[in-house]
């Protein structure tokens, strides 16, 4: 090989050398640099079981891991009895029994009925759009937190009741009411507005 060629030779493995180098400090440097977060978005919940209420006015789905859900049989109504939070679980199915008839003067997290006789709502209102084309329904939903004069021997102060209405015909209302108790702590609204968009109005 003559002097020039192996000068040629040389000059290349230097630059491949230097471009090694390079590389690898760029790696390092771009390694230790501060990555962006990502935010944790929460995957939508996996709604288990669709039934349709005693009378057959309404189908609601309930998700995965919601137990103690009581179907009402003499009446278009589901209770969830006590002031426990149901928790969704995708992995345990819901817990849905048929009751012959639901009264207490106790506590009830969670209510979805058809009556022609409830008490006006309390809180601050939103309109609200659920289904669509022949299952549509226009309705508010209600927002109000107890304080002061509001709580009594049933609420605590910080309670919260979220109630959401829509007329189904003349007097007939669809009201599901979910009702947080300050003493469990969670308030799992997120859950039940994606219940409440299940809903579908039969008859």
């Amino acid at each position: 090989m003559t002097q020039r060629g192996m000068t040629a030779t040389a000059g290349v493995l230097i630059i491949l050398n230097l471009s090694l180098i390079a590389l690898t400090g760029w790696k390092i440097w771009d390694y230790n640099q501060p990555k962006p977060v990502v935010p944790q978005v929460q995957a939508p919940v996996e709604l288990s079981q669709t039934i349709t209420s005693s009378q057959g006015s309404f189908s609601i789905t309930f998700p995965a891991g919601w137990d103690a859900v009581m179907r009402v049989m003499d009446s278009d109504r589901f209770v969830v009895d006590g002031s426990r939070q149901p928790l969704a679980n995708k992995d345990v199915a819901a817990d849905i029994k048929d009751v012959a008839y639901f009264d207490t003067d106790g506590p009830v997290v969670f209510e979805a009925a058809i009556d022609d006789d409830f008490a006006a709502p309390q809180g601050e209102a939103n309109d609200l759009l659920i289904g669509k084309d022949k299952y549509l329904l226009s309705g508010r939903k209600y927002v109000h937190t107890y304080v002061g004069m509001d709580v009594g021997s049933q609420r605590s102060n910080g309670d919260k009741d979220y109630v959401y209405s829509f007329s189904v015909g003349g007097k007939r209302e669809l009201r599901v009411t979910y009702r947080v108790y300050a003493a469990d702590n969670v308030d799992n609204v997120k859950v039940v507005d994606t219940i409440v968009r299940s809903i579908r109005k039969l008859k």
